[in-house]
């Protein structure tokens, strides 16, 4: 298993990888196809063409593209917020594995947006984002590194102690606290390999089922960075520092006191619209303490930049019966 891992991450962009959805240690084929997009025919040929060499049904031959380059930048630019990332977690006395899991969800990327409306780093839909921060349409943290990565922590925490594992925990992020919780019930076992071969739902597919692999692949290689990506550099840290607002403000008048133009206090503080002409009370203003430093995002790169879900793939299968699968967090 750990050789088909280092496998898969080798893989690149411009590359399909062809494997066993039901079985994701069986690789098939890996075919050069350069970047450009390719038809639904021609993968569907191709899955045929595999299948029949292989005698299996079709079903059994999945195609998706390697992202090896993909995964290295959002690693590398991790380096600019992972370390408060981490302090937030570890203040919460939350397994520091769990900052890793937005290599699953953006490859670290603040201004990712999936097709169905996720955003940020951590992916919250709108709905899921109101329970742990502002979600508005003046102030929307899930834009926001840090803050919705205390949003991220208080919802990871509250899923532990409602599920009671960690495995429950983290599959929940894709399938809902309430989805886990019936799919336990239903199966009658709070083992997640006995919910994935058992449990029966039209919403319980290929994503939910996977994603616990896919994020027990993500820790392997955040923490084993050199190993899968020598020579990779991460972005150098950058220190923020943050002001409570006491009294809500208007915009114009904390960009004034910053010292900061327009463009800069926007991209220090992306949770703000740059429409937004009063900032709530409570909102934690971000401001650099080198000013010299970039700012975290540019307000061009939030207005245009979109993404799909899954950014690592439906890669790994490791889930097993044996504890040596869940060891990195029990």
């Amino acid at each position: 298993m750990r050789h088909s891992r280092i496998r898969l991450l080798s893989i690149s962009l411009s590359q399909l990888i062809f494997f066993d959805p039901l079985d994701m240690s069986k690789i098939y084929e890996v075919i050069d196809v350069g970047e450009g997009s390719r038809s639904d025919a021609y993968l569907d040929g191709e899955r045929a063409r595999i299948a029949a060499g292989n005698g299996v049904a079709i079903e059994r031959v999945k195609a998706q593209r390697g992202v090896k380059e993909r995964t290295a930048a959002g690693i590398k630019r991790s380096g600019r917020y992972i370390s408060q990332i981490k302090q937030i977690f570890k203040d919460r006395g939350l397994p520091p594995e769990l900052t890793y899991l937005p290599i699953v969800e953006s490859s670290y990327d603040m201004s990712a947006r999936s097709s169905v409306g996720a955003l940020g780093i951590w992916q919250f839909m709108p709905r899921t984002g109101r329970e742990y921060m502002r979600v508005n349409s003046i102030v929307d943290e899930r834009l926001d590194p840090i803050e919705s990565s205390r949003a991220a922590a208080s919802y990871l925490q509250q899923a532990y102690e409602f599920l009671g594992s960690w495995p429950l925990a983290i599959t929940s992020y894709n399938y809902g606290k309430g989805g886990m919780a019936r799919a336990v019930a239903e199966v009658g076992s709070d083992n997640l390999v006995d919910l994935i071969e058992k449990y029966n739902h039209p919403n319980w597919g290929f994503a939910p089922k996977h994603f616990y692999a896919e994020f027990l692949a993500a820790v392997e290689v955040g923490m084993n960075l050199q190993q899968y990506f020598p020579g990779l550099e991460l972005d150098a840290p950058v220190g923020i520092r943050e002001v409570e607002l006491n009294n809500k403000t208007t915009l114009a008048a904390l960009i004034s006191s910053s010292g900061l133009s327009r463009e800069e206090f926007l991209g220090w503080n992306p949770a703000l619209t740059p429409t937004s002409r009063i900032v709530p009370a409570g909102y934690r203003m971000k401001l650099p303490i080198d000013r010299s430093t970039p700012p975290l995002v540019t307000v061009a790169q939030v207005q245009r930049f979109t993404i799909s879900l899954g950014v690592m793939g439906h890669r790994w299968k490791t889930f097993c019966r044996s504890t040596d699968c869940v060891r990195l967090i029990c």
